[in-house]
């Protein structure tokens, strides 16, 4: 496991905020409800210029080489929480997940990794993890958290 503050510039990380912000407001608006529709809450940033700066911190920082399998923004609403789980891939199978939090104006929203790890979440923070860990996230209680999720294989190609 990886944990980095600063990852990014602070006006990339407001844009991304905004934009996952805007989309989850315009379907509550709409009447979606977002404890029963995820759509709701996830907008698909995976071919965005983003994750390529991340990949290649990566691989300047510790040195790992990955490729992004799927990458997204999320909203987690006060009230939500994630009981601890194992991701079940719907195609390659990760060998990593990212989390990057995009803010840090809510209460609760803990990061529970197997076996037994808490990491609270903190603006700018990329948590960088085994994906056969089971997860989970505590009930966010307030003020919405905004995050980054990056699905990452290894990238064995030769550059």
């Amino acid at each position: 496991m990886h944990i980095f503050d600063g990852v990014l510039d602070v006006a990339v990380l407001d844009q991304y905020k905004r934009a996952i912000d805007r989309h989850f407001e315009a379907h509550v608006r709409a009447g979606h409800d977002h404890l029963l529709w995820y759509p709701t809450r996830k907008v698909d940033i995976s071919t965005d210029a983003v994750v390529v700066r991340i990949t290649k911190f990566l691989q300047t920082t510790v040195n790992l080489r990955v490729r992004c399998l799927e990458a997204h923004l999320e909203a987690w609403p006060v009230g939500v929480e994630r009981v601890p789980l194992r991701r079940e891939p719907r195609g390659e199978k990760p060998e990593y997940e990212g989390h990057l939090s995009l803010n840090d104006d809510f209460v609760g929203g803990v990061l529970l990794l197997e076996p037994g790890i808490r990491i609270t979440p903190r603006r700018n923070r990329l948590t960088i993890f085994d994906s056969d860990l089971v997860t989970g996230m505590t009930k966010v209680e307030r003020r919405h958290q905004f995050t980054m999720c990056l699905l990452l294989r290894q990238d064995k190609s030769r550059r």
